[in-house]
């Protein structure tokens, strides 16, 4: 640190201290989209929205290790928020700010790309399964 003496007026010497802390590591800057996420998580909080996820929500497996559901839906509720191009580009951005991130939405840690990744195959198998399921059966057309 270092101080720097300023001249204010030319017929008055007045001490100005600056302070300057130079660290040569590089520091993230908070994402520009981190607020409006606030505001989702407190929107989600306060109406009983995340609470309703939780209770009603159902899936098949009920945990993913340390994980639960309701993890989940806070990082995809943060990507769909964020203007971030991809997941991955989301999760770099993030990383440095995960527990803050998911304190606003009342949890602890943020689930690990790998873990999130295997959720979402899950997911899109369950969709895929269900669609399949509701979609008529088409039986070929043959010639009598």
């Amino acid at each position: 640190m270092f101080s720097i003496l300023l001249k204010e007026h030319r017929s008055s010497m007045t001490q100005v201290s600056v302070h300057l802390q130079i660290a040569s590591e590089d520091q993230p800057s908070i994402p520009s989209w981190f607020g409006e996420v606030a505001i989702v998580a407190q929107v989600f909080s306060t109406s009983g929205t995340l609470k309703s996820i939780e209770d009603q929500v159902r899936f098949a497996r009920a945990r993913f290790g340390t994980y639960e559901l309701i993890d989940f839906v806070a990082v995809l509720i943060g990507y769909a928020v964020s203007t971030e191009p991809t997941l991955l580009a989301f999760y770099e951005r993030l990383v440095p700010f995960a527990s803050a991130f998911m304190a606003l939405f009342g949890r602890k840690s943020l689930p690990h790309r790998c873990t999130l990744s295997r959720f979402l195959v899950i997911v899109r198998y369950l969709v895929k399964d269900r669609q399949e399921e509701k979609s008529p059966r088409v039986r070929p057309m043959v010639p009598a």
